[in-house]
């Protein structure tokens, strides 16, 4: 309010600046024009100089920063920089190396970290300064052959090209990278372009991105005389709950033992009546132990690792009886957690 007061109260001293000099025909009449423009002018300049952020500073040349932030809630929400998660910088490229955070293999397990690009400073992306930012999804160098599954549907058989004209901010999602467990996969590649009229600047990202247990094996590789269990918190977490998975299992398989020993068929006969060898379950005309026990098995580790709904069925010779046997050694499995 205060400022629409004093801008009433200019406009009408100009006024009368004009009209004093009008009284002096037609010479006075331009002169008091000038007179007025200039002072209004000044005071627009005036006005934006001391209101608007980016009126007056000048345009710098732009600079590329990157930074990581975790892309999901946890109560230690925080990276492991033990494992890698830092961007390093040689030889003007930046190099990430990026873990799943995820202590055992989970379906649509994906705490893997975001990379924001984001374009730095601020008097770099003024509107006047006509910035834009590409960012470039670099195409695989070794291309796999066309009878590989990853040439099909496969994006990163081609460079794509972001181009944000207004917007200095972008995200890669971390979780959407591939996994480079093995040596022979490369790393994702990213080439960031930023420039405006005062300059450009352009860098290479290069990401490597592995699932915990990889990394902490890279760890201990890498670090000859120290253990990752010891002294990374991911790689201890991951190791403990192995452990207590691996003690469950085990006493699982005994149940599943004891209750078969106790089962009235646990000594048999074959179909011709003969006593058999000692079989814990005996149904026609064989011995299911061996493939019912890895049907069991089976079950417990999709329940603990998110993939029930497929059944084991033996590989040759299944009939039908064949399969409600390893379905209910199965479900049996599952049901035991």
């Amino acid at each position: 309010m205060f400022t629409f007061i004093l801008v009433i109260i200019l406009l009408a001293i100009l006024l009368k600046l004009w009209n004093f000099f009008s009284q002096f025909g037609r010479e006075g009449t331009i002169l008091g024009s000038i007179l007025c423009g200039a002072s209004l002018l000044g005071l627009i300049h005036a006005f934006l100089c001391a209101n608007v952020s980016w009126y007056g500073s000048p345009v710098v040349a732009p600079e590329i920063s990157l930074e990581l932030k975790p892309d999901y809630i946890s109560a230690n929400a925080d990276l492991e920089p033990l494992l890698g998660e830092v961007i390093t910088e040689e030889n003007g490229n930046y190099y990430v190396t990026l873990t799943d955070h995820c202590l055992h293999y989970e379906y649509n397990c994906d705490n893997t970290p975001n990379i924001v690009i984001e374009v730095t400073p601020e008097a770099a992306t003024y509107k006047k300064a006509k910035a834009t930012l590409s960012i470039t999804k670099l195409a695989l160098e070794n291309k796999p052959d066309s009878a590989s599954w990853r040439s099909v549907n496969n994006p990163d058989l081609k460079d794509q090209t972001t181009t944000l004209d207004d917007k200095f901010t972008y995200i890669i999602d971390g979780g959407g990278l591939r996994f480079n467990e093995s040596a022979d996969t490369e790393p994702t590649k990213y080439r960031i372009k930023v420039q405006n009229k005062r300059g450009e600047a352009t860098k290479t990202l290069i990401i490597t991105r592995l699932p915990v247990y990889r990394a902490c094996e890279l760890y201990d590789t890498n670090h000859p005389g120290h253990s990752a269990r010891d002294e990374v918190n991911l790689c201890r977490e991951r190791a403990e709950y192995l452990d207590k998975k691996a003690e469950e299992k085990r006493k699982a398989e005994e149940n599943y033992n004891k209750y078969h020993q106790d089962s009235p068929s646990s000594t048999s006969t074959n179909t011709s009546g003969s006593a058999s060898r000692t079989c814990q379950h005996y149904e026609a005309g064989r011995c299911w132990d061996d493939l019912e026990m890895e049907a069991y098995s089976q079950g417990q580790y999709d329940k603990l690792y998110g993939y029930y709904g497929d059944s084991y069925y033996e590989s040759d010779n299944c009939d039908q009886t064949c399969r409600d046997i390893l379905e209910d050694a199965y479900d049996e499995g599952h049901s035991d957690y």
